[in-house]
């Protein structure tokens, strides 16, 4: 989702159709709390060019903590420009399944 208050952009990724409550977590992130079964294995923010934060669950139902992101391709767009690009790269995103 999109903060429309500051720009700021939310990713979150299930890696599993399952519905399997201890795969992912249900912390809040980005001011969203994930209540449901399908619960995110995989959280990005974009805040601007140099603010990205990448958080894997650590497989106990919480939020693994910010992992590096200095390899990622992104581009922030600005006032006149409001396009932005982040490439995730597969490695960072476990085996998601596509069904």
């Amino acid at each position: 989702g999109v903060n429309l208050a500051t720009d700021n952009v939310y990713i979150a990724l299930d890696q599993d159709v399952a519905p399997d409550p201890a795969a992912g977590t249900g912390d809040a992130y980005g001011g969203v709390t994930f209540a449901t079964q399908r619960r995110p294995d995989y959280a990005i923010s974009f805040n601007g060019a140099n603010d990205i934060t990448y958080n894997p669950t650590n497989g106990m139902g919480a939020w693994a903590g910010g992992q590096d992101v200095s390899g990622w391709d992104h581009y922030a767009g600005w006032a006149d420009n409001k396009v932005s690009e982040l490439a995730i790269p597969r490695t960072h995103l476990g085996s998601l399944d596509p069904d």
